[in-house]
């Protein structure tokens, strides 16, 4: 209703009583006036409706006026403001800021003005708005309450006291109505600004690069990143077309991609970027922004640079691929020892998949007798963060046992802090038979070159001989042993030296032995022959010594 309208209504009533009312309602409409003026103003929620209060009670629309906020999305502690109440007041917000409301604030309906004629017999007597024997409840003056609502938000509740002697109408609970909204609408309005400010920060702050783009393909708007990313200065990017600040080229083929998501779709593809290093690569989200109609009006932008993403990507799988590809058996575990993974080597090397080995340890492998002392030697090795190398015996899937040397580390993050264990495996059987038929050779070697020395440094047959078979007896650990030459008739031996190596021998060293066993074998094959199990052999009986000697090598000169 204008004010005319409520004038004309005023009119018909009792001439004292019409003007009184008259200018009571003026006074509100100066204070609806005056709030109005201030919320355009005022960015301030706390001075906003201290100011409101002022407004109330200074015109004389009412005796006393108290709001409170405690909604909304203001992220403020709950604020009160009041005029005209005094020291009531404060055991008001005490119980309030304890979460427990006065009746008078609950016994409402939203979007309705609740009215206590005679706070004194309409309240209960432990309200603290009674507690005061000056507050304008106690001197029992009208409170009217009503609900703080702007676009379905309620930011808290207004209570104003009316002058002594106004009767509350319709057009009174409208006004109270109008002026609480306005204050509502101010909350709303500083509500929207921090929040668009909050969303400028992050926008500002981001280190993705936005822009916001409309459908003529001209820059709105552009953060900082944005502009760092395409080396640009503000002013030379809003306002001016993309094809203007990217390229020609660039723009092609961005265009399609735009021209979807002015269409509504939100589109995100990867491409190369046409400015700055070369090898860029850009991952690029393009977001339609609808009015309230539905309508696009405008193409949100945002692009990450993922250029070190991608390399560290391909260093990924390069190393992934040199761990699957190395001959040697890899095996990870978690910092309990659980194994997580092993490559295609290590599947091959023990036999098992990974998935039959995935959270086990790798004890599971160890078929040394040593593992145990071995196993505590690494636990107490990765503790220090060091390297463990070692070799030991291992075991396949299958039971065959191998030799392994293997080499065991921490992986470490990028904060120095182990996060898992990594172990090289290879089967190094074949490398130690190898080294050991070598060192076997250099053994024969020096034992020959000892013998040959030993017998060109005697002149006597019998004394070269004796050298030569104590060279070899030390060569093979042999502690018995003869030497023999061959009859001139080829039939039988003639002993030469005997060696009992202390045990009692019933052999005659001055009688011929006929040829036969090992010595038969010796003379045809013309090479050194063994026996290893010669005291099962059926030769055992032609030997001198029979069957005390366990391995028996004969030896052709």
């Amino acid at each position: 209703m204008d004010e005319a309208g409520r004038g004309e209504q005023i009119g018909h009533e009792h001439p004292a009583r019409a003007e009184a009312r008259l200018s009571h309602i003026n006074r509100v409409l100066q204070a609806i006036r005056s709030v109005d003026q201030l919320i355009v103003r005022e960015k301030d929620p706390a001075r906003l409706i201290e100011a409101a209060c002022d407004c109330l009670v200074s015109t004389d629309g009412y005796k006393a006026a108290w709001i409170a906020v405690t909604g909304g999305d203001l992220q403020l502690q709950s604020i009160y403001a009041e005029r005209g109440f005094g020291a009531s007041f404060d055991a008001v917000v005490q119980r309030l800021r304890q979460g427990e409301r006065t009746p008078c604030c609950d016994d409402r309906s939203p979007s309705e003005v609740h009215m206590v004629t005679d706070p004194r017999t309409q309240c209960p007597p432990d309200c603290p708005a009674l507690a005061s024997d000056d507050s304008c409840c106690q001197q029992a003056a009208t409170a009217l309450f009503v609900d703080l609502c702007s676009d379905g938000t309620t930011y808290g509740f207004m209570c104003v006291s009316a002058p002594e002697g106004l009767e509350v109408d319709d057009q009174e609970r409208s006004l109270l109505l109008e002026v609480a909204g306005d204050i509502a609408f101010g909350l709303r309005g500083i509500e929207l600004e921090r929040r668009q400010g909050r969303y400028a920060q992050i926008v500002a702050s981001s280190t993705e690069a936005m822009a916001l783009i409309d459908p003529g393909h001209t820059y709105l708007e552009a953060n900082p990143s944005y502009l760092r990313l395409i080396a640009a200065e503000h002013e030379s990017v809003v306002g001016r077309r993309v094809e203007d600040v990217l390229g020609a080229n660039f723009f092609e083929e961005v265009r399609p991609r735009l021209e979807r998501c002015l269409a509504g779709e939100e589109v995100r593809f990867e491409t190369g970027a046409a400015w700055g290093p070369r090898g860029r690569r850009l991952d690029a989200l393009y977001t339609p922004c609808r009015d309230a109609d539905g309508v696009v009006t405008a193409a949100a932008v945002c692009i990450r640079d993922i250029t070190a993403q991608r390399r560290a990507e391909e260093r990924s799988r390069f190393l992934s691929a040199v761990v699957e590809q190395t001959p040697d058996g890899v095996i990870c575990t978690d910092t309990d020892f659980n194994i997580t993974y092993i490559n295609r080597a290590a599947e091959r090397l023990f036999g098992w998949s990974l998935e039959e080995v995935r959270g086990q340890t790798p004890g599971i492998f160890n078929a040394d007798p040593l593992a145990d002392q071995m196993q505590q030697q690494i636990y107490e090795t990765m503790s220090r963060n060091e390297v463990f190398e070692g070799e030991a015996l291992n075991r396949r899937k299958d039971g065959s046992i191998f030799a392994c040397l293997f080499r065991v580390a921490p992986l470490l993050d990028h904060r120095g802090r182990t996060v898992a264990y990594m172990g090289s495996q290879r089967d190094v059987t074949r490398r130690n038979e190898l080294e050991a038929e070598r060192q076997m050779a250099q053994r024969d070697t020096a034992a020959l070159l000892e013998a040959t020395r030993a017998m060109l440094q005697r002149n006597d047959f019998r004394q070269a001989a004796r050298a030569i078979f104590d060279v070899c007896a030390g060569h093979l650990g042999a502690p018995v042993g003869y030497l023999a030459l061959m009859s001139e008739d080829g039939q039988q031996d003639e002993l030469q030296l005997v060696e009992t190596g202390g045990a009692p021998s019933t052999v005659d060293a001055t009688a011929p032995l006929p040829i036969r066993g090992l010595r038969a074998e010796v003379y045809e094959a013309a090479r050194a022959v063994h026996d290893n199990a010669f005291q099962s052999s059926p030769t055992a009986a032609t030997s001198p010594w029979g069957s005390r000697t366990s391995t028996a090598c004969s030896t052709p000169r």
